[in-house]
C-alpha cells in the first residue's frame, strides 16, 4: 500500500479553542491544552521552578503570607522586591542580598482590605481602603520604619486604587468619612522636583487639585491605568478617559464606550500602545478609542463560565516572552488556581495550573515581574573597567565586546510567584531549577478532520500507519492516537506508548478513520522538558464512507 507523508506544523501558530466544534479546529490548534508555553512557533513545557528566595519564618511574616502582591521597585541605583505580609509589616529584599530583610514599616498596617501600588518618580505608594495611603521615598528605602503616611493627604479620605498620571496622583475607590464615593476621581496638584508634600485640596485656588463625580452605569470605579497620554478609567460596565487639559477644567472626562469595563482594579495591563483588559464578558485590547476582542472564538464561553466572579482576577505582562498572564480563581474559596497566558507574538490562548505545583508548595498568592535575582550583577561598568588600557578604562574598546560579554543570566527580567505556605518567593521560569516544581503538561486535538485538513474528494476512510512527532528535549513522554468515523461517533483510542525524546523518532498507529484524535501527557512520574513544532504522518486512503 503507497502512503502519502505529511506534515503538521507550526504548532506555534495555534492555541486552544474551546467555542467551536473539535472538528473544526485546525490542525494545528488544540481542544485541550494545559501548563504549555506557546513560542517561536512550537509548543514548550513552561520553565522550572526554582525557589528565589525563603522560607520565610513565623517570626518574620506571622505564621502566614497575606494575598497582597509583590512589586519591584528601583532604588538606590538596584532593583528590590516589596512584599506586605498579614501582620502588618512591609519588608523590602534586596537584589545583592535576598535573605536580609529592610522592615519599612513596623506599625502595624491594616491588611483586611486589598493594597494597591503604583510608584510616581523616586516614591513607591501603597494604598487601601483601610489605611492612610503609605510613601516610601527612594534615599530612605534600606533604612527601618521609613514608609511613611503620605505628606497632603486630605484626613478622614482613603482610597483603594491610586495611580500615577503626568506628575499627578489620581485615586478612586474612595471613602470619605467612611462613605463610600464609588464614582468619585480625586487628583492632586502637579508635583514638582523639590515637593515634599502632595496638594490635594479642590478649594484652593492656586493649584489644579480637584475632584469630580462620574455618572456612569453600572458599579463604581473598578481600575485605572495610564494609557499614552490618557488616564483610562473603568467601570464594570463601562470605561472612561481622563485628559489633562489645563485652564479651567484641568481634567476632562469623556466615555469612550459603555458595553464592557474591567473585572477589578488589577485587571489591565499595558501591551503595546494598547491595553489589555479583562472586562465582565470578554477579554479585549483597546488604544483609548476603539476595543478589539481577544477571546471571541477561543476561550470566552469557557473562561467566564468557570470564573469565581467574587476574586480579583490579575493580569500581569511578562515582555521578555511576550506574554500576558490572567491570573483568577475557579472554585469557592481559596487563591488563584489558574492562569490563562496570552502570547500577542502568536495571538493565543494557553491555560497553566497555580495550584500545589508541588507537595511542598501552596497555592499562589501573586505574580510578578523583576530582576533574576544574584549576589552579583554584569554591568556595563565592571567591563569597561577590566578593558586592557594604561591611563584607565577605554571605552572604544566597547566595539569589540559582543553580546555575550554584556549579558549575564543576572540581568534577565524573572517571572516569580509568591506561594503562601511555606512561604517562599519562586522563580517560575528558572534556567536550573529542580525538576520535580516543572507542572505537567497535556495536550489533545480530540478532532482533525483528515478529509478535509488532507484535501481528499468525497468521504474518504484515512489509513494512518506511523506518527513521526517533531520533538526537542529530555525525558519521556506517553502519547495516544484515536481515530473516530464520524462526528457523533466515538474515539477508538489506542494504547499509551513511551516516546523517549533523546532516542525514539516514530509511533506506530495502524488505523482508520475520518478524524484523528491525540493526546500527550509526562511519563509517569517524570517531568520532561521539550518542545513540539509538530508531527508527520503517514497515510493512505483505503476506502469511503
Amino acid at each position: 500500500m503507497d502512503t502519502t507523508r505529511t506534515p503538521i506544523r507550526e504548532y506555534g501558530l495555534g492555541g486552544i479553542i474551546r467555542d467551536v466544534r473539535p472538528w473544526d479546529v485546525p490542525a494545528n490548534s488544540f481542544t485541550t491544552l494545559n501548563n504549555v508555553r506557546i513560542e517561536d512557533a512550537s509548543l514548550s513545557t513552561l520553565g522550572d521552578i526554582s525557589t528565589a528566595f525563603g522560607p520565610f519564618t513565623a517570626d518574620d511574616v506571622g505564621g502566614e503570607i497575606k494575598p497582597v502582591y509583590g512589586a519591584p521597585f528601583w532604588i538606590d541605583g538596584g532593583n528590590v522586591v516589596i512584599l506586605v505580609f498579614d501582620n502588618g509589616e512591609v519588608r523590602s529584599y534586596s537584589q545583592t542580598n535576598p535573605t536580609a530583610a529592610y522592615v519599612l514599616q513596623r506599625t502595624g498596617l491594616n491588611t483586611s482590605a486589598p493594597f494597591y501600588h503604583t510608584q510616581s518618580g523616586e516614591y513607591f505608594h501603597l494604598t487601601s481602603k483601610t489605611n492612610d495611603p503609605q510613601t516610601l521615598a527612594a534615599a530612605d528605602a534600606n533604612t527601618a520604619n521609613s514608609m511613611v503616611n503620605m505628606p497632603g493627604w486630605p484626613d478622614n479620605y482613603r482610597c483603594g486604587i491610586l495611580e500615577s498620571y503626568k506628575n499627578t496622583l489620581v485615586a478612586a475607590d474612595i471613602t470619605v468619612s467612611g462613605s463610600d464615593r464609588p464614582n468619585l476621581v480625586k487628583w492632586s496638584d502637579i508635583f514638582v522636583e523639590g515637593d515634599t508634600a502632595w496638594r490635594w485640596d479642590p478649594a484652593d485656588a492656586t493649584i489644579v487639585a480637584g475632584e469630580n463625580p462620574i455618572q456612569s452605569n453600572g458599579q463604581g470605579i473598578n481600575a485605572m491605568k495610564p494609557l499614552r497620554d490618557s488616564l483610562m478609567i473603568y467601570f464594570d460596565r463601562s470605561m472612561w478617559r481622563m485628559d489633562l487639559v489645563g485652564g479651567q477644567l484641568v481634567m476632562q472626562f469623556r466615555k469612550v464606550f459603555n458595553d464592557d469595563g474591567a473585572q477589578s482594579k488589577y485587571a489591565v495591563d499595558s501591551l503595546g500602545g494598547r491595553a489589555l483588559v479583562v472586562g465582565i464578558r470578554d477579554i479585549y485590547l483597546h488604544d483609548g478609542v476603539q476595543k478589539q476582542s481577544l477571546s471571541d472564538g477561543k476561550l470566552t464561553r469557557a473562561f467566564f463560565s468557570s470564573l469565581q466572579r467574587n476574586y480579583p482576577v490579575r493580569v500581569l505582562r511578562y515582555a521578555l516572552r511576550n506574554e500576558t498572564w490572567i491570573t483568577y480563581r475557579d472554585r469557592t474559596d481559596g487563591e488563584a488556581n489558574r492562569a490563562l497566558v496570552y502570547n500577542s507574538l502568536h495571538n493565543s490562548f494557553t491555560p497553566v495550573d497555580l495550584t500545589n505545583p508541588t507537595s511542598s508548595v501552596g497555592d499562589f498568592v501573586g505574580l510578578f515581574t523583576g530582576p533574576r535575582l544574584s549576589s552579583s550583577v554584569t554591568t556595563y561598568a565592571d567591563i569597561s573597567a577590566s578593558l586592557p588600557e594604561p591611563n584607565g578604562p577605554d571605552y572604544n574598546a566597547f566595539n569589540t565586546i559582543s553580546y555575550a560579554d554584556v549579558y549575564s543570566t543576572a540581568e534577565d527580567t524573572v517571572f516569580y510567584g509568591l506561594s503562601d505556605t511555606p512561604g517562599v518567593v519562586l522563580d517560575l521560569d528558572a534556567i536550573t531549577g529542580d525538576a520535580r516544581f516543572r507542572l505537567n503538561t497535556f495536550i489533545e486535538h480530540s478532532r482533525i478532520d483528515l478529509d478535509e485538513w488532507l484535501q481528499t474528494s468525497g468521504d474518504k476512510v484515512v489509513y494512518i500507519s506511523r506518527l513521526y512527532p517533531q520533538y526537542s528535549g529530555k525525558g519521556r513522554l506517553e502519547i495516544r492516537f484515536g481515530v473516530a468515523a464520524t462526528t457523533s461517533s466515538s474515539i477508538e483510542w489506542g494504547d499509551w506508548q513511551e516516546f523517549d525524546l533523546a532516542s525514539d523518532y516514530a509511533i506506530d498507529f495502524r488505523s482508520a478513520g475520518r478524524f484523528l484524535a491525540y493526546q500527550i501527557r509526562p511519563f509517569t512520574a517524570e517531568a520532561p522538558s521539550f518542545a513540539c513544532s509538530g508531527m508527520d504522518m503517514e497515510w493512505a486512503v483505503i476506502g469511503e464512507q
